[in-house]
């Protein structure tokens, strides 16, 4: 039997909200980047990306 729940329920609003794109996960372990502010932040191996490397 699957689950049925919205994908919402699963993540939560505000990552299911978040575009499955590559600059979303760090290149170095693979794990979704945070978004704090200007920066994307792997919270597992702490590689970082500022808004300025996005360019």
């Amino acid at each position: 039997m699957e689950n049925s729940e919205p994908r919402e329920r699963e993540l939560g609003n505000e990552e299911a909200s978040l575009p499955e794109e590559p600059m979303w996960f760090c290149p170095v372990c693979s794990t979704r980047l945070a978004a704090y502010k200007c920066k994307l932040i792997c919270e597992k191996c702490g590689y970082y990306m500022s808004c300025a490397d996005y360019y």
